[in-house]
């Protein structure tokens, strides 16, 4: 169970982990980030809704490391997986 903690935690795409730090990084300078603004970070990354599921389960382990409080993870989480709409 914690080896399977901890693959989510580092994710072993490099593509995967530079879009989950930069979805990270957002969300630490924005705790209320908006969920067109995470889809603007996955667009970047060229991430499209088929394959976004290797980003969204890497973020939840990642939010431990951002000083948000763990009352706000959930929400967080809804609004990552909101973003996932705004992709096309």
């Amino acid at each position: 169970m914690a080896l399977s903690f901890f693959r989510k935690l580092f994710a072993s795409d490099p593509a995967v982990k530079a879009c989950v730090d930069d979805v990270i990084q957002s969300i630490r300078n924005n705790p209320d980030v908006k969920p067109d603004e995470l889809a603007t970070v996955y667009q970047r990354h060229g991430r499209t809704q088929a394959d976004i599921g290797a980003v969204t389960k890497c973020i939840r382990p990642r939010l431990v490391h951002t000083g948000i409080g763990e009352d706000e993870w959930d929400q967080i989480m809804i609004t990552v997986r909101q973003a996932k709409l705004y992709l096309e």
